[in-house]
């Protein structure tokens, strides 16, 4: 537990485990959106593919933002259940950091085509700089224990 007027808790791991919460719920909502409100999301990212002149095109973007929907999703919902136990599945934080990464690398490349919104790209990357950057600081926090965990697994 936290004493009174600490900036972060004394636990190392409950940081770990509520960015895991947040993040795996931040994913379950973006695979929803990803799922639910792909026409919307399209037309903002991709104004000028539209589904009267571009069939295959738009078709291709709509299948490949519903099997993004799925993989996100999927990950959000095993971080939720991995942060009950953050040290066993930090393997998931590391996914998250990855992800994260090629998201950002992802919007800085999708800013420079022609044919896309930058307007709706550029804002996303500071927001997986900011996840990546508090997950590897909840990583580096809980080190020492993971450690200790690894030994504790293997007697």
């Amino acid at each position: 537990m936290s004493r009174q007027g600490e900036a972060w808790p004394s636990d190392p791991v409950t940081g770990l485990r509520w960015w895991m919460c947040v993040m795996g719920l931040l994913y379950i909502f973006a695979g929803l959106f990803a799922f639910f409100l792909q026409e919307r999301f399209l037309y903002l990212v991709f104004p000028r593919v539209d589904a009267a002149t571009h069939a295959d095109s738009y078709f291709a973007l709509r299948t490949t933002l519903t099997v993004w929907g799925v993989y996100i999703g999927m990950i959000g919902g095993a971080l939720l259940v991995g942060s009950r136990n953050p040290l066993r599945n930090v393997g998931l934080a590391w996914l998250v950091v990855a992800t994260e990464t090629s998201g950002a690398l992802g919007d800085v490349w999708l800013s420079t085509l022609d044919h896309v919104n930058a307007r709706v790209t550029l804002p996303a990357i500071p927001f997986h700089l900011i996840t990546m950057a508090l997950g590897l600081f909840f990583l580096w926090r809980s080190r020492s224990l993971e450690w200790k965990c690894i030994e504790t697994m293997k007697a």
